[in-house]
């Protein structure tokens, strides 16, 4: 499983869901967690590939495949705590 959590650095609701997925990833060393920063420009443009429109938005992947968007952190932690 690979997450995707997209965050500028002017959002307010963006270090919770961050500080969550960082202590999520010291229990689960097998998940891959990628942090895109999308007011940067690679990052919007990787934003606009995902279309992405409102952060935070984490993208969950399994094999290459999305299988869930969330945008708040408690959506992500009801749905992250079942693993």
């Amino acid at each position: 499983m690979e997450l995707t959590l997209f965050t500028t650095e002017t959002c307010h609701n963006c270090p919770p869901i961050k500080e969550f997925l960082e202590n999520y990833k010291n229990q689960h060393q097998n998940i891959k967690i990628n942090f895109i920063n999308a007011g940067q420009p690679q990052g919007l443009d990787i934003a606009r590939e995902k279309r992405v429109s409102r952060v935070p938005t984490l993208i969950i992947n399994d094999t290459d495949k999305e299988i869930a968007r969330f945008h708040t952190l408690e959506e992500a932690e009801e749905y992250l705590t079942k693993f």
